[in-house]
């Protein structure tokens, strides 16, 4: 292989049950018992809770809490009320409950106020290192009352303060367990391997469960963490394919390939099993061995009546359409209450001295794309859709429905910060995440993500900036306009183009891009008046058109290019050079990798480059040809 240096040119948290937020919790050093109410954590048990509150961190005052305890993410008064120490007042600057301020609030006789907000005794100090670790050492949690909060809770094993132990996450967010002595998001904002997500969601085989890291997105499976065999994993999340597996939906070769086109698995059937549609695998009247998944339906009225096309809640209203004007002003009614309720596994949230109801809060979601879904005859209906692609499913911001969520509800602020607090822990932003599931060829329903709290892995990015590496060299994040390649990848993980293009996103070369990297994959091994192996859409214009019409073709999973391909492709406008012998697109163009015999400028930019001909043709491709006569790129 020619090298070369390319780069000149630069759970879900709601697994835990409701009621396992309730706790107790000790002080320091175990000698009382002080309540704290669920919103506060648990007993200190790993991944029970979060937030346990700081009520025993130095001694705690005794007597039943009355209210919540946001230790470490409040907004208000309301939110400390539940705290032990007088730590009832919220620092709405730092977002933590404390006790004194050295002006406003001041500390009791003989004590003063720490760095941190705690009245302690004026002997208590916590002298650090050059990195801010504490240098004392302790035998108690009361050792540590002079540390900040990173620092509080003493593991008499190494005898150092730290941010908890095992047994004590007081100092934790309810989103938090402990790992190393350090409070750490069970759910982290991003992952590379699929150990990065075992506390998301909860632990064993919960519902919720989202163990697998897809794409630097906690999620429910990934290349090493598999889906049971009658599903497949579509952006993180197990769902059984409308026609045959693969990445391209829709396309069969019995009717029973079709069984959940249209469903999108959305309740189980009555045998137990999933739900199936109402669609066949049809024929072309020309002939051949395989079809495309369609509704059975006689003419466009029978859509959505009696024939499935969409799963629920998108089910509720079915709208003709020529264009996506006509969709404009479809939506329907998208519950957002009964979504939490289901997550919580409750109706109630209980706060520890009280319990509020959950009720229903629903927002307009649109359906304003229209997808053309053949029936019979080659006759095609357009149907309002809620998507085609991610881009399509937006989230739905929780802030603006606490009003509808906790109606009636006296509590109903301290209901929405807790409910904040166990759902988000201290992220900013509060929505719920779709992605669009494939549930036909050409459409899809939006989804919530394997993680809904969290943006889905896909979605796009608006891109670095930078091209200073290839697609095989990991490095800075890249940018979509580098080349068709890194383009498809940061599609589907937008990590890759906004953060760093890791050993994560190398890998992803191999399934999202047309080329692989080290010459081991190549999904443009021939040329589209050829017969061969599916190829991939990424090729070239030519291969993206054919496979518009018939997904089969492209389908790498189980498909194949065979002779409808190729017929397809010699009837094909963008396909008139390559079935000429030529290159399967413009050398001054970007696209798939190029077949370096295809012309004497492929063959000149490929034995400068063999990038080029064996994993994508991208802008430093270009570059290349322009420095040869061969190309006429200038």
């Amino acid at each position: 292989m020619n090298v070369k240096f390319r780069g000149a040119w630069a759970g879900l948290i709601l697994a835990v049950g409701v009621g396992a937020l309730v706790a107790a919790c000790g002080d320091d050093d175990g000698d009382s018992n002080q309540f704290v109410p669920p919103a506060t954590g648990g007993s200190g048990g790993e991944g029970t809770g979060g937030k346990a509150g700081a009520a025993g961190s130095t001694g705690g005052s005794g007597g039943a809490a009355t209210g919540v305890c946001l230790l470490n993410n409040c907004n208000a008064n309301e939110e400390c009320k539940g705290c032990g120490d007088s730590r009832t007042t919220c620092d709405t600057v730092k977002h933590t409950c404390i006790a004194c301020n050295g002006t406003t609030l001041k500390c009791p006789d003989g004590q003063i106020c720490s760095d941190f907000g705690t009245c302690i005794s004026s002997d208590k100090t916590c002298p650090t290192d050059s990195n801010g670790v504490p240098t004392i050492s302790c035998t108690m949690d009361s050792d540590c009352v002079a540390c900040d909060a990173a620092h509080r809770v003493c593991d008499t094993v190494k005898g150092k303060c730290v941010g908890c132990t095992p047994s004590n996450v007081t100092q934790c967010l309810q989103s938090d367990y402990c790992a190393d002595n350090k409070c750490t998001p069970k759910c982290p904002a991003s992952c590379t391997v699929d150990n990065d997500c075992m506390q998301c969601g909860g632990t064993g085989d919960s519902a919720n469960a989202a163990h697998a890291c897809f794409n630097h997105k906690c999620s429910k499976c990934s290349p090493t963490f598999k889906c049971p065999m009658d599903k497949q994993c579509v952006n993180g999340t197990c769902v059984p394919p409308c026609g045959l597996p693969g990445p391209e939906s829709g396309t069969c070769l019995t009717k029973e390939d079709c069984a959940y086109c249209g469903v999108a698995d959305s309740k189980p059937g009555a045998d137990g099993g999933l739900a199936t549609g109402t669609w066949d695998c049809k024929f072309p009247s020309s002939g051949g061995d395989r079809g495309t998944c369609k509704p059975s339906a006689a003419g466009c009225e029978d859509l959505g009546k009696g024939v499935i096309v969409l799963p629920e809640p998108y089910n509720q209203y079915t709208q003709l359409c020529s264009n996506d004007a006509n969709c404009t002003d479809v939506g329907i009614q998208y519950n957002v209450g009964k979504q939490i309720r289901d997550w919580l596994g409750s109706s109630e949230l209980d706060l520890g001295f009280a319990k509020v109801t959950i009720s229903d809060a629903s927002v307009t979601y649109g359906m304003n794309k229209c997808a053309s879904i053949n029936i019979i005859n080659d006759k095609s209906c357009g149907i309002c859709v809620p998507c085609k692609e991610d881009q399509d499913c937006k989230p739905i911001g929780i802030d603006p429905l606490f009003s509808d969520l906790f109606k009636g509800e006296a509590l109903a602020q301290v209901a929405a910060a807790v409910l904040i607090d166990m759902l988000y822990g201290d992220i900013a932003e509060h929505n719920l995440n779709f992605f669009c599931q494939p549930v036909a060829a050409g459409y899809g329903a939006c989804i919530p993500c394997a993680n809904p709290f969290t943006a889905c892995a896909t979605g796009g990015s608006t891109g670095s900036g930078n091209c200073d590496h290839d697609v095989c060299t990991a490095g800075t994040a890249l940018d979509p306009k580098c080349g068709d390649c890194a383009k498809a990848v940061c599609t589907n993980d937008a990590f890759c183009c906004s953060d760093e293009w890791d050993s994560v996103c190398v890998s992803e070369v191999e399934q999202y891009c047309a080329g692989g990297c080290g010459g081991t994959t190549n999904k443009c091994e021939h040329d589209p008046c050829t017969a061969g192996k599916a190829l991939d859409k990424l090729c070239s214009d030519c291969v993206a058109a054919v496979c518009t019409t018939d997904a089969f073709c492209c389908n790498t999973t189980s498909g194949d290019w065979d002779s409808y391909c190729v017929d397809a492709a010699k009837a094909e406008p963008k396909c008139a050079t390559a079935c000429a012998g030529g290159c399967a697109h413009p050398e001054c163009e970007m696209g798939g990798p190029l077949k370096s015999d295809c012309s004497p400028c492929a063959t000149a930019v490929c034995t400068a480059d063999d990038y080029c001909c064996t994993t994508d043709w991208d802008d430093l491709c270009i570059e290349e040809a322009k420095k040869h006569t061969e190309c006429k790129c200038n």
